[in-house]
């Protein structure tokens, strides 16, 4: 048993018209990627938008951390000078402290 084939003429327009068919399934395809692309470059550009706005509240938080410790390092450098001793004043206190200890003759 042969099958038969049947031979049919396809004309000029009817062959436009299959490439037209093809091409706009190919068209329809393109737009449904892209779409989604889009989607996806939506989506890409809120979640960098959130990781920026918490990437600067922790600069925010290390900055006023920071802030804060070098305000308290300076007050205490600043207590500090304020109460240091000089090396004279300390000498001269020193040696009339040992003045008094040899009168007293607790040294």
């Amino acid at each position: 048993m042969k099958k038969e084939v049947k031979i049919k003429k396809i004309t000029n327009e009817d062959l436009a018209i299959m490439m037209a068919n093809s091409f706009s399934g190919v068209e329809a395809r393109l737009n449904n990627k892209i779409d989604n692309v889009k989607e996806d470059l939506r989506e890409v550009r809120t979640e960098l938008k959130n990781t920026k706005e918490e990437l600067k509240t922790k600069i925010d938080n290390v900055e006023e951390k920071l802030t804060t410790k070098i305000d308290a390092t300076d007050r205490r450098i600043d207590d500090f000078a304020e109460t240091k001793v000089t090396k004279t004043t300390f000498k001269e206190l020193e040696t009339r402290v040992t003045k008094i200890e040899n009168k007293l003759e607790i040294a």
